[in-house]
């Protein structure tokens, strides 16, 4: 049964709506309370429009008005597409039930903001000019050293600014080698297992800090200011000779975090995996509310692929296929 924290659906579609969401679950989705809600709001639609001895016998009509019945903002009406897609898809190759499929191809939704995906190489130079900046006479006496840490604490383990900024030293096992996120975006605590190498780094890092307080990235009084970090970004780039143009204006800080995903699954590709099957694992990293949250990288790494790895679209459509039996 769902249990008490999970929405409550109508008794006459509450079997469907279980074996759903233990469906998903079962294939490593969160599904959580914010999914449950968007089902339980498109079965009482289904049942509501379908006069049918089953009403799970929906057709395209029931479908085409499920996604237009609210709003017509093109990031919803996308959603909703995807979402009774999805269900459509369940109902067909799980249940038998020959439901309308709504087709592969969703509205389009602009993204506003195309991050800069550095590459590897790029990467290893980015860490290299940080470790070697020349800070004024007014600068914190151990700037060269934080801000160092803290780039590689953001690209390695695609957190936050804001909180690797609020990391305190009673979040960083680094016996263990895990940081632990409490309340981060959407509320999401999480558990974040770092690499030998990267603990291993940080290790010396905290050996050689002398500590004001006890935020592991510390400044004079609380935490490295926000501000000084972006004008310290934006100059290694700028004295690593890379070029920081991102969509629409310069590269944020906020892209390390970006080029964490992309990167891994990249590396998950390389190594034969569908990159389909890490997107729960990546989401949960990542501390992200939904798998819808995550999805975007997908579009981003394809992209990457043809743009900076130089694969041709058709071997990119290979690499990125539409995997029917999970969505």
């Amino acid at each position: 049964m769902l249990n008490k924290n999970s929405v409550e659906f109508e008794s006459e579609y509450a079997d469907i709506a279980e074996e759903y969401i233990t469906y998903k679950k079962a294939l490593g989705f969160s599904f959580g309370y914010y999914n449950q809600k968007h089902l339980r709001r498109l079965l009482k639609f289904i049942y509501s429009q379908n006069s049918n001895s089953n009403p799970l016998l929906f057709d395209e009509n029931v479908v085409i008005n499920y996604f237009q019945s609210d709003s017509n903002a093109p990031r919803t009406i996308h959603s909703k597409q995807s979402f009774i897609r999805q269900f459509a898809l369940f109902l067909n190759n799980v249940k038998g039930i020959e439901a309308y499929v709504y087709p592969q191809k969703l509205i389009n939704t602009k993204i506003s903001y195309i991050p800069r995906i550095f590459s590897n190489d790029e990467i290893i130079k980015i860490f290299d000019t940080c470790d070697h900046l020349k800070y004024d006479s007014n600068s914190y006496q151990y700037n060269y050293l934080i801000f160092s840490a803290l780039l590689r604490v953001l690209y390695c383990c695609g957190l936050r600014l804001g909180e690797a900024l609020n990391l305190k030293m009673e979040n960083i096992d680094l016996d263990s080698g895990i940081i632990i996120i409490h309340n981060g975006k959407n509320k999401v605590s999480r558990l974040i297992p770092i690499s030998d190498s990267l603990k291993k780094y940080l290790i010396i890092y905290n050996m050689k800090l002398i500590r004001k307080n006890d935020y592991f990235f510390p400044a004079e009084k609380g935490f490295m200011n926000p501000r000084t970090v972006r004008k310290l970004y934006h100059r290694t780039l700028k004295e690593a000779g890379i070029d920081g143009r991102a969509s629409n204006g310069q590269s944020r800080i906020h892209d390390l975090r970006h080029n964490f995903a992309i990167h891994s699954l990249e590396n998950a590709i390389n190594a034969g995996m569908d990159p389909y099957c890490c997107l729960p694992i990546l989401s949960t990293y990542m501390g992200h509310k939904g798998i819808e949250s995550t999805e975007i990288y997908l579009r981003l790494t394809k992209h990457y692929f043809i743009n900076f790895l130089k694969y041709s679209k058709n071997d990119a459509d290979l690499l990125f296929p539409e995997v029917s039996d999970y969505e």
